[in-house]
């Protein structure tokens, strides 16, 4: 059998640097949401939802805060090997991770669910836009055989591998601005403190599930090289996702298309985009080109995901190196075979509705009822302890 160790050489103690993390959570948060979140937002806060962002980015912090106080207690690991150490008893080894099987099992369903959902989405929004002949069977295929063959990589390489996208995610936002200033109406963004508490708690929750991913800190977390700073990384890209990823698009889009036009168009972000001006001409269509870096975006989303499924799985199960392939691949079949079960639109709207409460109960409460029990049961983890 193997020996508990089998996963180390793919998840080393301190591979991963600051810079790193934060470009690990952007990369990890902003996905598919971005071009669908305008619309249903404006269809369930209007004009409000330009304060519930910035709120809900503050709770997303906060979720954030208490993954960073858990990191800090257990330098060097994991969630399989926090889990293990807190619920376990040095008396009986195997309770542990008895125990953990729950709590994985939440963050599993958590992200292959997930999964499922970006993929289907991906290659609805491609096939409507853009391969408008081509199955969409085919497309999200594509997408997860790629995801699949990046993930399987050691933490360094992945984490130089979004560091090196990251400026890519960045280029949206010029045009963004430019649509703003150019063709962009203040008007349209008033008044606000509109809407009432059931519309507000909607928005919320609208907003909320745009979030998701930042969540695979749990895994990445036994390779930082600073783990008791990892707050601030955490908050930069918190504060970088929020203000430049969601609120300034809604603000643009919203600015542009007005509430009631914003709710009747598909994908609110490429027409945007085609509202910009060019002087000369020099560049044209330009949707192209911020579709092309949504792909990325999706692309390093599902990467880093698969990574973190395939990681816990592994070290968990103890597995010797040499069978991680056959992981990758049995996790990039399910998603793609599930991926095909929604059988339109609605039902996928469903589904990623499902998964977005299920994402936000097990964040909200899991990582700070493992920091809880662990001080109670004065848990610590050791500076030269192995990652697991």
């Amino acid at each position: 059998m193997a020996s508990h160790a089998s996963g180390k050489s793919w998840l080393p103690k301190g591979s991963i640097s600051p810079y790193q993390v934060y470009a690990l959570m952007v990369q990890s948060v902003i996905g598919v949401g971005v071009l669908l979140f305008p619309r249903a937002m404006a269809q369930e806060a209007g004009t409000d939802g330009l304060l519930m962002i910035p709120l809900v980015g503050i709770l997303s912090g906060v979720m954030l805060f208490a993954i960073s106080k858990l990191g800090a207690l257990f330098p060097g690991l994991s969630i399989v090997g926090i889990t293990r150490e807190v619920l376990g008893i040095k008396r009986i080894p195997w309770l542990g991770k008895i125990l953990s099987i729950l709590v994985l099992a939440v963050f599993l369903i958590n992200w292959v669910g997930g999964m499922v959902v970006v993929t289907r989405t991906f290659g609805q929004v491609l096939v409507t836009a853009v391969f408008r002949k081509t199955p969409i069977v085919v497309v999200m295929l594509m997408l997860v055989a790629a995801a699949a063959y990046v993930s399987y990589s050691r933490v360094q390489v992945l984490a130089r591998f979004n560091e090196f996208l990251l400026p890519l995610i960045y280029a949206p936002g010029i045009l963004l601005i430019a649509a703003l200033i150019q063709v962009g109406e203040l008007e349209h963004v008033f008044p606000l403190f509109q809407a009432d508490w059931k519309q507000l708690l909607k928005g919320s929750s609208t907003a909320l599930f745009s979030y998701t991913g930042f969540e695979v800190a749990l895994v990445f977390m036994g390779a930082y090289q600073e783990p008791k700073k990892a707050l601030r990384p955490y908050l930069t890209a918190m504060f970088v996702i929020t203000m430049f990823g969601y609120w300034l698009t809604y603000l643009a889009c919203l600015a542009v298309f007005g509430r009631e036009e914003l709710t009747r168009l598909s994908w609110p972000v490429l027409e945007l985009v085609k509202s910009v001006h060019i002087p000369g001409m020099i560049l044209e269509r330009l949707e192209s080109a911020v579709l092309a870096i949504w792909v990325i975006a999706v692309f390093t989303t599902l990467t880093n995901t698969i990574f973190a499924v395939v990681q816990t799985l592994h070290s968990f199960l103890d597995l010797a190196d040499r069978r991680r392939k056959w992981i990758t691949l049995a996790v990039g079949g399910i998603i793609y075979g599930v991926a095909l079960w929604p059988t339109n639109i609605y039902e996928l709207g469903k589904w990623g509705e499902l998964i977005g409460y299920w994402w936000f109960f097990s964040i909200l409460l899991v990582p700070p009822l493992l920091y809880v029990i662990a001080r109670i049961r004065r848990k610590r983890g050791e500076e030269d302890e192995a990652s697991v």
